[in-house]
């Protein structure tokens, strides 16, 4: 006796993408949890999981029992809240990256698709327009979203982006495809519980990008949070510049590049920074602080690197900068610093002042490494210091090598050369 070949059973098909669904739910609210910066993005997604898990399941209990559940809920209410699926995907992933949803496209064509099967039903037309009306609003919406996560900055910078962005696209293929077929008439193309290829394709397809699109947003959220943890655990967590640890990282970076570009180093320490802490108690030392290193970020580059260096101290690494741009870069920090006072809680103003120290490293000195270039920098400092503060001072830097050898040769030729015989 041959037994029969499986088939998938497209209501059971059904059935377990409705309980996968309710998972999908449960998960993006939990995540949402979590994820408090992308929590509205989340909640939303939520939300048009759950749509589209009640959708399924309305649609089993169509598929297995016909007589189940009156009409308007298996097929009107069933297609509306399809329809309503990539509405609120939609506004989910606007939101995640922080864009205006489309109101009038998202309202028109939820409103136009929904009138449609309504009017369908009312009107006893065949089930083959609601198929229609249904893929063509739908593939409208993915299409949207899918645009969303194809963009060349978001597509560059997330790999979850482009799957999810690929599986959304495959999906409004999917969708269109299956539109075109009820205008040009293929068989089976409305029958929604027929075991033919192409419907058990559509399901597969439909099923497949729609979990893949709400588990990327979930995952772009943790994958965001993550990032978020590693920034702040390279921040300091008063001033909100890099730390010791991080400014060191980006500088060994930039250590490689230092043969082909030139940068400068800088110290600033805040001037009598201890009769700060004791005319207005450390709070009042906090808010110099926080004041110090929002001015040091106001005038600094996004290439700059800017770090809190000891409890009172700041360093500054300026890429693409010599002895004059330092210089200028050094005594621009004190004249602002200087000129624009902290304001405490009580309203009171706390003027301050600054001392600096920088040194730089050109393309023809020989390389130093940015420790090396620190400490010439706080040397520099502590002149600046004993000068009476309030100012900049550059380092004494190493002679190049070329001058180094120019006099090494120098003093070779004068110890060889021939004495002159006497008259």
């Amino acid at each position: 006796m041959t037994a029969s070949p499986a088939s998938l059973d497209p209501t059971t098909f059904i059935f377990c993408m409705a309980v996968i669904g309710y998972l999908m739910v449960a998960f993006s609210f939990s995540t949402a949890r979590t994820c408090k910066d992308k929590a509205p993005a989340l909640r939303e997604s939520g939300v048009s999981m759950l749509m589209l898990s009640t959708t399924l399941l309305l649609l089993f209990f169509r598929g297995y029992d016909p007589d189940l559940l009156p009409p308007v809920l298996s097929i009107v209410v069933a297609n509306v809240l399809v329809i309503l699926v990539p509405v609120w995907g939609s506004v989910a992933h606007a939101k995640f990256f922080n864009r205006p949803p489309p109101k009038p496209f998202l309202v028109g064509t939820a409103v136009l698709g929904s009138l449609g099967v309504v009017l369908v039903d009312a009107m006893a037309w065949p089930r083959s327009a609601v198929v229609f009306i249904v893929c063509s609003s739908c593939s409208l919406l993915f299409l949207y979203i899918a645009c969303l996560l194809l963009r060349p900055k978001v597509r560059r910078h997330s790999l979850v982006a482009l799957i999810s962005g690929l599986s959304i696209l495959l999906l409004c293929i999917a969708m269109t495809a299956q539109a075109l077929s009820v205008v040009f008439g293929a068989s089976g193309s409305s029958a929604l519980y027929a075991e033919s290829g192409t419907q058990i394709g559509f399901f597969v397809t439909a099923a497949l990008s729609a979990v893949a699109a709400s588990m990327g947003l979930i995952l772009m959220a943790q994958d965001k949070l993550h990032r978020d943890i590693l920034g702040s655990a390279r921040r300091d967590g008063l001033t909100g510049l890099y730390n010791r640890t991080a400014f060191f990282e980006a500088a060994a970076a930039l250590q490689a590049d230092s043969g082909t570009h030139p940068y400068a180093v800088l110290i600033l320490d805040i001037d009598h920074f201890k009769r700060i802490n004791d005319t207005h108690g450390h709070l009042g030392g906090d808010v110099a602080l926080v004041h110090a290193a929002r001015m040091i970020q106001g005038i600094t580059r996004s290439t700059d690197l800017a770090a809190r260096y000891g409890s009172k101290e700041f360093c500054i690494l300026l890429k693409g900068c010599g002895r004059v741009e330092a210089q200028f870069f050094a005594d621009r920090l004190v004249m602002t610093l200087g000129s624009h006072p902290a304001r405490l809680d009580d309203g009171m103003e706390l003027a301050y002042t600054v001392s600096v120290g920088y040194a730089w490293q050109t393309v023809q000195a020989e390389p130093l490494s940015v420790t090396q270039m620190l400490k010439l920098a706080d040397k520099a400092l502590y002149r600046a210091k004993n000068g009476g503060r309030n100012q900049a001072q550059p380092a004494v830097m190493p002679p190049a090598p070329s001058a180094v050898q120019a006099e090494f040769a120098e003093s070779l030729r004068s110890t060889a050369a021939p004495s002159r015989p006497s008259p």
